[in-house]
């Protein structure tokens, strides 16, 4: 059998989070985005928001071009349950995939000052 740890955002969800794409890029006035450590999570935030990245940001005009904060938070995942595809990977692999999130907000300690 294949266990899947954290599971990655399905082809069905890539497409729907192309789709609200543009939407999300005509946001204005965004500060913040927050998203659960979940790969998933984390994708979709990229691929929606994706213009509201911190090196996409500079392409928008100067009233909309601050950088937006982009953090992981434990507390919004959808389920801390018993589900393998529902437990997060090592923080240091995420990390890699996602450098832009801030995750010090996540509950253990990390290396680099960061928390896993």
């Amino acid at each position: 059998t294949n266990i899947v740890l954290d599971a990655p955002l399905t082809q069905k969800g890539r497409d729907q989070c192309a789709k609200i794409r543009s939407v999300a890029a005509k946001l204005e006035g965004v500060e913040l985005i927050i998203a659960s450590p979940l790969t998933r999570a984390l994708q979709t935030a990229h691929i929606t928001f994706q213009d509201h990245l911190p090196y996409n940001t500079n392409t928008k005009p100067s009233s909309s071009s601050r950088e937006v904060k982009w953090i992981a938070h434990e507390g919004i995942r959808e389920e801390l349950g018993m589900l393998l595809c529902n437990k997060r990977r090592p923080l240091s692999e995420t990390e890699l995939d996602f450098p832009e999130v801030d995750y010090t907000y996540l509950p253990h300690a990390h290396n680099g000052g960061k928390k896993d």
